[in-house]
């Protein structure tokens, strides 16, 4: 169980890393949080974090990065569900078509975005120049990965139909996912109606979990009162 201030730390690190792309110094930590502490008592409670698993430090750098338990914990017990954001609630209320939802999923979560309808086996996707934007993707072996991780997912997506049968959505961090080629991405799942299909995003670990699931959940909602109410 992490203490009040282990946690706190942890999401600063967390959302930083996600905005930054940059490892996190207990000195950032503290210049991105009003805190009452000082560094060192900072720099203690990433120690703790570290010893247990949820950050790690690369060997290139001072700062800290969350590791697949660290972005676990945060989608667990520290995303804020807020409304989504009036221009993109406009954006949504505006599209016609399921080709342009998933296209707007994609451009505004900065994710690969994917929907797959069962009853007529359709497909549709959008966003490996989002993607490819990322930092991450300047290793042209995670760009390798990620394309065949969208081609396996176009022939064996029913893991995650079975997935999130009960709760109607889930989040597949890295190792979670249940398709192999998965394991070097985090995809996030909401259901359509009735069983019918469903949407995906694709991103890195350090994809912005809150923004992507309130627009992925938003989507979902919308194609369910516009298709299958």
């Amino acid at each position: 169980m992490l203490t009040d201030r282990e946690t706190y730390v942890l999401d600063a690190i967390i959302r930083d890393y996600i905005t930054e792309a940059a490892p996190v110094s207990s000195y950032r930590v503290l210049e991105i949080r009003d805190l009452d502490l000082s560094s060192a008592s900072i720099r203690s409670s990433m120690v703790s974090l570290e010893d247990a698993g949820y950050i790690y430090q690369p060997h290139t750098s001072a700062g800290r990065v969350p590791t697949q338990k660290g972005y676990r914990y945060f989608v667990d017990h520290l995303m804020e569900e807020e409304t989504l954001p009036m221009h993109i609630r406009h954006k949504l209320d505006a599209v016609e078509s399921l080709q342009d939802v998933v296209k707007m999923v994609a451009k505004e979560a900065h994710v690969f975005a994917m929907a797959a309808l069962q009853e007529k086996d359709l497909f549709f996707n959008f966003g490996m120049q989002e993607l490819l934007g990322e930092p991450e993707f300047q290793d042209p072996e995670l760009v390798r990965k990620f394309s065949g991780l969208i081609d396996a997912l176009m022939e064996h997506h029913f893991p995650y139909r079975e997935a999130i049968q009960e709760q109607g959505f889930g989040v597949f961090i890295e190792n979670e996912n249940p398709l192999p080629e998965a394991r070097c991405a985090s995809i996030m799942v909401s259901g359509l109606q009735d069983g019918m299909g469903m949407l995906l995003t694709i991103g890195p670990t350090r994809m912005n979990y809150e923004r992507a699931s309130r627009i992925l959940k938003s989507s979902a909602y919308k194609l369910n009162d516009a298709y299958y109410a």
